[in-house]
């Protein structure tokens, strides 16, 4: 269990952000860890042949699957980031004792190895390889679908300030992941998967939050409260696995299976919704709607929830595994 000690000003300041190059080591953890792959497993597959007898040494010595990934790979965001190069850039402004830092954590938790040893004692040039590895990487398997991963972060993060704002940080914070909690001014975070780091008792000190949604999310949530970064938790977006759709298809099958009415109202709840929204979102009538969503919720995929005296509703695991069936 890890215990991260707030204060009333931490919560004040509790901010959403996001940065592309955070999804760079997360879905590359996912490509090498099998545990991982369920929600994403047509892209694994679209990008094994991407990467096709491509070499990414640096990368695969940093990123490992399972445990800790340099803080470096890893920087919190400040703020909505669009820009990869502008990630990059601030990569390379990292001083030096941060990523000798972040490579003795890593050898300590995952033993040593010539490439983690070119780090220690050529941080510069192993940051400037690791770069090029990286743009390498994005431009084959994640660059084109950027603009519509961004659209599923930003709705899920519209979600979650809203649950903010309707019943409080305790509600978010369960809602976020099963293993995260917080009361009496603590964050509490239970193990979700191997290999979790057990015993830290970790203090924001009025630091404040960065709340980091994620496309690729291993364990479901990871914590990075060190000194030299902006504390965070970042958390799996809901329907983490439905970006990567071949569209037409999907939509088509999907409309076969359910009608065409109910089909539009399923896939409009990856961003939970009321049935006023739905209505507004589809173009259809309130009473269209409200009847999508109770068909809807009778077979199991999607659910209300009241949240102060309006109704979302969101997709069920069983609606959000049918999704990700008719997007293959």
């Amino acid at each position: 269990m890890i215990t991260i000690h707030t204060t009333a000003d931490d919560l004040v300041k509790m901010r959403f952000a996001y940065r592309p190059m955070l999804e760079i080591p997360l879905s590359y953890r996912v490509l090498i860890n099998p545990q991982f792959q369920g929600p994403y497993h047509r892209w694994v597959e679209d990008t094994y042949r991407t990467l096709h007898e491509v070499e990414l040494p640096y990368l695969s010595a940093l990123v490992t699957p399972h445990g800790y990934i340099p803080d470096f790979l890893t920087p919190t965001p400040t703020g909505k980031l669009t820009d990869l190069e502008a990630d990059f850039a601030a990569l390379r402004a990292t001083p030096d004792a941060l990523i000798q830092d972040g490579i003795l954590t890593l050898i300590k938790a995952h033993g040593d190895s010539e490439m983690r040893r070119y780090f220690l004692t050529h941080p510069r040039e192993g940051i400037e390889c690791l770069i090029e590895e990286m743009r390498a990487y994005w431009q084959r398997t994640l660059a084109h679908h950027w603009s519509r991963m961004i659209t599923n972060i930003e709705g899920d993060m519209l979600y979650r300030a809203r649950l903010l704002a309707l019943d409080g940080p305790g509600a978010l914070f369960s809602d976020m992941h099963s293993s995260l909690s917080l009361g009496k001014n603590q964050i509490v975070i239970e193990p979700a998967c191997e290999h979790f780091h057990e015993g830290d008792e970790l203090s924001l000190n009025g630091e404040g939050l960065q709340l980091v949604p994620l496309i690729f999310r291993g364990c479901g949530r990871m914590y990075q409260v060190t000194p030299g970064w902006q504390p965070m938790v970042a958390y799996g977006i809901r329907g983490a696995g439905l970006w990567y759709q071949r569209q037409a298809a999907a939509d088509q099958s999907l409309e076969l299976a359910l009608g065409a009415g109910r089909a539009r109202v399923l896939r409009a709840l990856a961003t939970p919704a009321t049935t006023g929204e739905v209505a507004y979102r589809l173009h259809i009538s309130a009473a269209a709607a409200s009847q999508h969503l109770s068909r809807l919720t009778k077979a199991g995929l999607s659910q209300p929830r009241r949240s102060g005296k309006r109704v979302y509703y969101h997709l069920t695991e069983r609606g959000q595994k049918l999704l990700t069936l008719f997007s293959d």
